[in-house]
């Protein structure tokens, strides 16, 4: 079976050395951090989409590269099940990997094994996956027939302001898409299903043996839909914008994201969540909490000096400090760091 493991940090740039006998590289500049890496089921090392995954985060700077890597795995451990290879395109559409991999999603969102978003989702990686490949020499075609995948061209009509100058625009895709179903009222993508009430139940009864911590993570979680990243990496300049809905005097609302307040929203984008007034005053307390002090003076500590705190670090644990020296975060994990996922 593909897996995916996630690599040291890597650097852009290395020097490479050799000294009795003794090949050794050692790293010079630009830590892009870890990767995911694709390995086939017999630990082969995927030179093509392990090199995807750099280009997107040293070239392209991706926030996010999980939805791609777990795109790419998925769809390699299909050709492994089905004996294909990611590079032969027989002249008849059906037969085609690429085609192939879609009917095996759209099998799977039949058998409510997996959402129209993620399938939707998982598709346009794998597409862009080869446009890269096409691009960078990887996967030569000499004619349409052995193309991964026909490209279309697609009106959408426009409804904003200057939709009378220019009433729709054409955007490019493939004929590989797959449309995620619609509410027939709202209009708007389906919106994800929230836990049942059984499952609050189960997950309620483990508060009481939780740390305070976990207790109050959970809690966020429950009340304000916040991503497990997000919560970790809340921080109290968030909290100290949260201002009530005109409409409840109970709710407030926050905008979150890195560039406002320090939280790690997904791909960095600003969103607006609300919270009620009971968790908001429960945090407050835990804010000016003994224990949590304690933690977050020697998190100062190792902030005053970064640099020597730094050696030895992940790139993303430095990251996440260098954060802290402009938003306090709310919660401290026991090593005296930012909490990160």
């Amino acid at each position: 079976m593909a897996f995916l493991i996630r690599s040291s940090d890597v650097f852009k740039e290395t020097n490479l050395s050799i000294s009795n006998g003794q090949c050794s590289v050692t790293p010079t500049t630009d830590n892009i951090g870890s990767l995911p890496t694709l390995y086939s089921e017999h630990g082969e090392f995927n030179h093509q989409a392990n090199s995807y995954f750099f280009y997107q985060k040293a070239i392209k700077q991706a926030i996010d590269l999980q939805p791609c890597a777990q795109a790419l795995k998925g769809y390699y451990q299909f050709l492994e099940d089905k004996n294909l290879q990611w590079d032969m395109f027989p002249p008849v559409k059906r037969l085609k990997p690429t085609y192939l991999f879609r009917s095996h999603l759209l099998q799977l969102i039949k058998k409510g094994e997996l959402a129209h978003s993620t399938a939707s989702v998982r598709m346009n990686q794998v597409v862009n996956y080869y446009k890269w490949l096409m691009h960078d020499g990887y996967l030569k075609i000499k004619n349409e027939k052995e193309a991964p995948f026909r490209m279309e061209f697609v009106s959408i009509k426009r409804t904003d302001m200057l939709a009378h100058i220019a009433p729709s625009f054409i955007i490019a895709t493939s004929d590989l898409r797959i449309k995620v179903p619609r509410d027939s009222d709202s209009k708007n993508i389906r919106p994800l299903t929230p836990l049942s009430q059984d499952a609050l139940s189960t997950l309620t009864t483990y508060l009481p043996v939780a740390s305070e911590e976990l207790g109050l993570q959970i809690l966020i979680s429950i009340d304000t839909g916040l991503r497990i990243q997000e919560v970790a990496t809340l921080t109290l300049d968030a909290l100290d914008i949260a201002k009530p809905l005109a409409e409840s005097e109970h709710r407030y609302e926050i905008a979150v994201s890195p560039q406002r307040n320090g939280v790690q929203t997904k791909y960095r984008k600003e969103r607006t969540i609300e919270i009620s007034k009971t968790l908001l005053d429960k945090l407050d307390v835990y804010r000016t909490s003994e224990r949590r002090l304690k933690r977050v003076i020697k998190l100062n500590t190792k902030l005053n000096n970064l640099e020597e705190s730094a050696k030895g670090l992940s790139y993303e644990t430095v990251e996440a400090l260098e954060f802290c020296l402009n938003h306090e975060p709310l919660f401290v994990s026991e090593p005296r760091q930012p909490c990160i996922t």
